[in-house]
């Protein structure tokens, strides 16, 4: 057994040991050692300067190495803490709280070298004019070869429906009541466009087994980008008879004998633009 303090011989512990609890108090049993003295608080404070300063000592050392300067070329002795102590040496003073620079490398941070002054000065920024050109006129999109044909279209409209007559029928246009035959020719990047909308109200009349019929028809939406099917067409009759349900139907059955009058208004339109 180890000795203890309150240990009367080398073999085993003291009585008073054995009486107390044993399993827990032989954890604490140690070998007698007599009181260390403690060291003059002066004697602490040397021995922790002479530390740091052998930890500082190193770090410059270690800093020196890798940036290719040799260790030693700063020491302690040349460092100073507050950063106006200088050390004289001869006539002059040299400050030493930093070590001395090497004279400076190529920095391997540019992969390129630096253009020189003369080559440079070609790629100095140069004053740009704020006078203000006025556009050309191009040959192939110029403002005037845009082209209204709307009062030639209201004209011919109004001369193809005069006499108009639906087919197997005593039905024919009596009058023009609304006529707008929007239409132009666009030259736009040597290209022809034709821009077009049209709408008109015409009345008509006839005979339905002798008996008198009359009415209107209204077309609207006649657009380039639409077909035929897709033009608004509203038929009209002024009585509700039997006669003038016929002549509706008359006139509903024959829906293309009008689309087919308006694409040979259009073709012909189309046509002035000239030869391509």
């Amino acid at each position: 057994y180890p000795l203890c303090a309150l240990a009367v011989s080398d073999e085993r512990p003291s009585r008073k040991c054995q009486v107390k609890a044993w399993k827990l108090h032989k954890k604490s049993c140690k070998p007698y050692q007599p009181p260390k003295r403690r060291a003059p608080p002066h004697q602490k404070s040397k021995n922790m300067e002479n530390q740091i300063s052998e930890t500082f000592q190193k770090m410059v050392d270690q800093v020196l190495k890798s940036k290719g300067g040799g260790a030693g070329n700063a020491t302690l002795g040349n460092i100073v803490k507050n950063k106006n102590d200088t050390t004289g040496k001869g006539c002059g003073t040299e400050r030493i709280g930093k070590p001395k620079r090497n004279p400076p490398k190529n920095s391997p941070y540019y992969h390129f070298p630096s253009t020189p002054a003369e080559q440079a000065k070609k790629f100095e920024p140069k004053r740009v004019s704020t006078r203000r050109v006025a556009p050309e006129r191009t040959t192939w999109n110029p403002c005037s070869d845009n082209k209204d044909y709307t009062t030639q279209a209201n004209a011919r409209w109004k001369e193809m429906m005069k006499e108009f007559k639906w087919p197997k029928s005593d039905l024919s246009v009596k009058s023009m009541s609304q006529c707008s035959m929007e239409f132009s020719i666009h030259y736009v990047r040597n290209k022809v466009k034709y821009i077009y909308d049209m709408s008109f109200t015409l009345e008509w009349e006839g005979l339905v087994l002798g008996n008198k019929v009359e009415g209107s028809l209204s077309m609207s939406d006649i657009m380039s980008d639409q077909t035929a099917l897709e033009w608004f067409w509203d038929l009209r009759s002024v009585k509700n008879d039997d006669v003038h349900k016929t002549a509706k139907g008359i006139i509903e059955g024959s829906r293309e004998a009008i689309t087919t009058e308006l694409e040979k208004l259009i073709d012909e339109l189309k046509r002035k633009k000239g030869p391509s």
